[in-house]
Formats: C-alpha cells, structure tokens, sequence
C-alpha cells in the first residue's frame, strides 16, 4: 500500500479526538461564562423594569433569561455527552493497541448524533464524525438534522417566564429578610413592632408583585 493512503494509528487518532473533544470542551465553559454574565446583567435590567412598573419590558426580559438557561441547559448536555465519548476512547485504546484497528462503537456513535445537532457544535462535530465513520468507529455518516437555532417560546414558555419574574420576587423579600439585626431580649420582642421594610424595598416588592399578576 502506497504511503499517501495508508491508515492512520488508531491509538493516535483515538487520542487526537480526545483532544480536540476537550479543547470542544473548554469552548463550551467560555459560553457557559459569557452566558451568566448577560443573566446578571438582565437581572438587573428586569429590577429596573420593576421599578419603573414597565410589565412589558419586565416581560420581555424575563423571556430572554429563559432563552439563556435553555441554552446554558444544552452546552452542559453538550458537554456531559463529550466526555462521555472521551471516556469511551480512553476504554477502547487497550483494545486498538492488540488488535491495530478500530471496534466500531454504539454508545460513540449515539453520542455524536446528538452532538451533531447541537448548534454550536454542527460544524466541528460532523467533522470528526465522517473520520470516526471512515475510521471504523461508528458505522454510518450522521444524518444532517440539526436544532432550531430559533426556538421559539410560546405557551409552555410563559410559565417558565413567570417564574423568573417570581424569583426576581423572592429575591428581593429574601435579601430583607436576610438583613442581620441586635438581638432583643424576649421581654422586648412583645413590645417592640418588626423593623419596617425601606420605602424603596417597598416599592419594588410591590412592583414586582404586580408583575407577577
């Protein structure tokens, strides 16, 4: 067999989609940061919204949080299903090594149909899948099936809306709640009315009340 066409080492090639599946990997923490970052930074847009008694816009970026942990929810799937076929490789590399070639893999090749759907991964994942396939390691080319990049939230999203804007609630009555204040005697408790919420934690929790509605 000519040089130009022989066969890479399977080892070395398991070993290769190792690394690139962590370098994948340590892309996916990056988003996953850059995520909670706008989270944080639409909380604070929907206390604003709170305060101004704007539902509309409260709304509006309450949806946007759900987008956000909708997607965060699918790069940790995303993750999970890469080490999974991480750890496949690091268990089969034994058996390339006796038997020099590829033992075609159901529990890979389930894995990779998933990651190759996700949108973040499409390109980079079909990639390493048609190798897999022309490896031997999975049996057939995946299918090109990808996720709605545009999902859209409609009825069974409105739950989940509402309870951003909930939490956003008992974020606020926790944060009161939580305030650290001078023991009093027993005697004095009975006597002593509870301290009064700040005129502005008033507003808001009401605000925010009426949000909710």
């Amino acid at each position: 067999m000519p040089f130009w066409k022989k066969k890479k080492d399977p080892v070395a090639l398991a070993k290769e989609w190792q690394t690139r599946l962590r370098q994948e990997q340590r892309g996916i923490d990056r988003e996953i940061r850059g995520i909670e970052r706008e989270e944080n930074r639409v909380k604070m847009e929907i206390k604003a919204a709170a305060k101004r008694g704007d539902k509309d816009s409260a709304r509006l970026l309450a949806r946007e949080m759900v987008r956000s942990r909708k997607a965060k929810q699918r790069l940790y799937m995303s993750k999970a299903q890469m080490q999974g076929v991480i750890t496949t490789l690091q268990s089969n590399i034994a058996t390339m090594r006796t038997a020099g070639c590829m033992k075609q893999s159901a529990e890979v090749m389930e894995k990779m149909n998933k990651l190759c759907t996700a949108p973040q991964l499409q390109r980079s994942m079909m990639v390493m899948a048609r190798e897999m396939e022309k490896a031997g390691l999975i049996e057939e080319m995946i299918e090109d099936t990808f996720e709605d990049l545009d999902e859209d939230l409609s009825d069974e999203a409105d739950e989940e809306v509402q309870k951003v804007l909930d939490e956003m609630f008992l974020g606020v009555t926790d944060a009161m709640s939580s305030v650290p204040s001078e023991p009093v005697p027993e005697a004095a408790k009975a006597e002593e009315p509870e301290a009064a919420p700040s005129q502005e934690e008033t507003e808001l929790m009401a605000r925010l009340n009426a949000l909710s509605a």
